[in-house]
């Protein structure tokens, strides 16, 4: 962030917001610092990532976010006073100046040091001696705590260590402008300011205050960015999760192999009970009339040479046992792992097909997927509620197209599909059997061009029909259906979010 932007944010905004603040909590989440001000309902808000920065913002803003206390600082900064806000003159270091009493009621003077330093953040406490602290001197301080501990093996400049003396860090060689802000100013697609005046088409929002400007720089653009990178390592886990279990059956697959001689070893253990006179102590091997099959033929029968021929015959009918119920537990794990690979394509469709806000990308990763057999079973299907007599459900993976097609879907509902390109059957169910109106038709079509490999596309062709001229050819590969009887329309793709907004908006038009 640039100095004078910084500077007209402590000059303009700070000074317009820090009035009778009392520092109720400080709490963090990555690299946001948030700090809560008594019945205000007001928070500071302190960017340490990537072009770092500070603004005054409503505290409902963040109410959803994963943030955790920091409690070094908490338990010395609670109930402090806010009684100015000031910038460095020559470095990118804000100090949040507070007073406090403490046990013995003697006033303590505080500050919060947030150095905004590209690469070199930190948030610094520290206590000043001194009765008027002044923004460029740091004489007569000493850190109470600090977020990123500095000794002189990581920097040779200086330490910054609880219960050592504070310095400023050296000026970053930054280029300072004495050059005033000229509003209106924007936000480019890049995240970077500029004034109004660069550009030539005029933008859709403007700012003339710094403060909502690093709000919306925060919200509007970080916040957009971090959930991308959250959505696509939560996609990465899960294809990795998914190439783990795909080994796994496969794996269990060939142990299984293993165990489906469960009755060759019985057959064998039957013919030594019923040979044992033929069969003498240190045989390796012996030929035995298999009766067990029509018609009888010759078998070869190995034997354990150190053992007789009873002990032989043992030996067989232990490994039938433990076949059997080793075959029976590796088909259990192997239904297991395919449930498991299933769950996991279906979280991924939830993922990348869905346009989750923010905040709610960030609760998905911090939560841990500890789903109960009821949660699991009440969320199987994704689907929209349109009223008592419509119900539009989306397959996300192959083996759930085939249920919601095949299995739950009735005669006279009706069946979505992209005409040429791969993608998810759309259900919409018909509970009354009442004619479809042609606007829902329509919603059905767009969201399952949506949930096609054509999702970025325009004018999808999609195909419809009822759910009566739909089969499945036997020992088809799964999600492979035919159908007659269809119509076809062209339309743009529409996302799950979007349909759910426009079948809940209060008009409803969209659907009648």
């Amino acid at each position: 962030m640039e100095h004078k932007y910084l500077a007209e944010w402590t000059r303009k905004s700070a000074r317009k917001h820090a009035k009778s603040l009392y520092i109720h909590d400080i709490c963090r989440w990555e690299n946001q610092i948030f700090i809560f001000f008594a019945r205000t309902g007001k928070y500071l808000h302190i960017n340490l990532e990537g072009n770092p920065y500070l603004f005054f913002a409503c505290k409902q803003l963040i109410e959803k976010f994963p943030y955790s206390r920091i409690n070094g600082f908490y338990y010395h900064i609670k109930g402090a006073e806010v009684k100015g806000i000031e910038l460095k003159s020559d470095d990118r270091v804000v100090s949040v100046y507070c007073q406090k009493k403490d046990i013995y009621g003697e006033i303590q003077n505080l500050i919060l040091v947030a150095e905004v330093i590209p690469r070199n953040t930190n948030l610094i406490l520290v206590k000043d001696a001194t009765d008027n602290p002044d923004a460029n001197s740091a004489a007569n301080r000493t850190v109470i705590d600090c977020l990123r501990a500095v000794s002189f093996n990581d920097s040779s400049q200086r330490a910054v260590l609880p219960s050592q003396e504070y310095k400023y860090p050296t000026v970053s060689g930054f280029t300072l402008t004495d050059s005033e802000v000229e509003y209106p100013l924007a936000i480019d697609k890049q995240g970077r300011i500029i004034t109004v005046k660069q550009i030539n088409d005029y933008p859709d929002q403007i700012y003339n205050d710094t403060n909502p400007l690093f709000q919306s720089l925060f919200y509007d653009f970080y916040l957009n960015k971090r959930a991308n990178q959250i959505k696509k390592t939560k996609l990465k886990e899960l294809r990795n999760k998914i190439r783990k279990l795909q080994k796994k059956k496969v794996k269990l697959a060939k142990e299984l192999e293993d165990y489906l001689e469960a009755d060759r070893y019985k057959i064998k253990a039957e013919l030594i009970k019923f040979n044992l006179n033929k069969i003498k102590p240190g045989m390796d091997k012996v030929e035995l009339i298999n009766y067990y099959q029509n018609p009888p033929s010759e078998i070869e029968v190995e034997l354990l040479t150190d053992k007789s021929p009873l002990q032989n015959m043992n030996y067989y009918f232990k490994k039938y046992r433990k076949s059997l119920s080793g075959r029976e537990m590796k088909q259990q794990q192997i239904v297991q792992t395919e449930n498991d690979i299933d769950h996991a394509e279906r979280h991924i469709f939830d993922v990348e097909n869905t346009d989750y806000p923010p905040e709610l990308i960030f609760s998905m990763s911090e939560k841990k997927n500890r789903k109960s057999k009821t949660e699991q079973s009440a969320t199987r299907y994704k689907k929209i509620r349109v009223d008592a007599d419509w119900e539009i459900f989306v397959g996300r993976t192959a083996k759930e197209n085939d249920e919601l097609t095949c299995k739950m879907a009735k005669p006279n509902d009706w069946w979505f599909h992209s005409r040429i390109y791969q993608g998810s059957h759309i259900i919409l169910r018909n509970y009354a059997k009442k004619e479809v109106s042609e606007n829902l038709i329509l919603l059905c079509c767009r969201l399952a061009a949506y949930n096609s490999k054509a999702k970025h596309s325009s004018n999808v062709p999609v195909d419809y029909t009822q759910v009566r001229y739909v089969t499945k050819p036997h020992k088809s590969p799964p999600g492979f259906v035919i159908y007659k009887n269809q119509k076809t329309v062209f339309v743009n793709p529409l996302s799950f979010r979007e349909v759910s907004l426009i079948i809940n908006s209060p008009s409803r038009s969209a659907t009648k």
